[in-house]
């Protein structure tokens, strides 16, 4: 892997960490199965909350939480993963992504913080 390579990835782990550092909460999910109109509509509402959600690869997550307090959600970060991150209401992603599982069996709430 070239050294551009690498170094864009160190910056990708290190926008990441920020994301969870700054976040007031975050909940990791498996998307898997669901249309896109389904996505763009839980997209919808949590941009309307606030709340951005990101699909990122589970290796750039298992880098970013090494050696922070969010190391115990490295278990979570298998398939395919996106996080939503709040950083005004922390309950916001939550109870969207909750609410939303209820109605859509594919959606899949793995893990999270607050």
């Amino acid at each position: 892997m070239s050294e551009a390579a690498i170094a864009k990835k160190a910056e990708i782990v290190k926008d990441t960490q920020a994301l969870l550092n700054d976040a007031q909460s975050a909940i990791v999910v498996d998307y898997r199965g669901l249309t896109v109109a389904e996505v763009t509509d839980l997209r919808k509402q949590l941009r309307d909350a606030g709340v951005k959600m990101s699909v990122i690869k589970n290796k750039i997550l298992d880098r970013a939480v090494e050696g922070t307090d969010y190391e115990d959600l490295k278990s979570t970060f298998v398939g395919p993963t996106a996080v939503a991150f709040s950083n005004e209401d922390p309950i916001a992603p939550a109870k969207i992504l909750k609410n939303f599982a209820d109605d859509h069996d594919a959606l899949e709430i793995k893990g999270g913080f607050i």
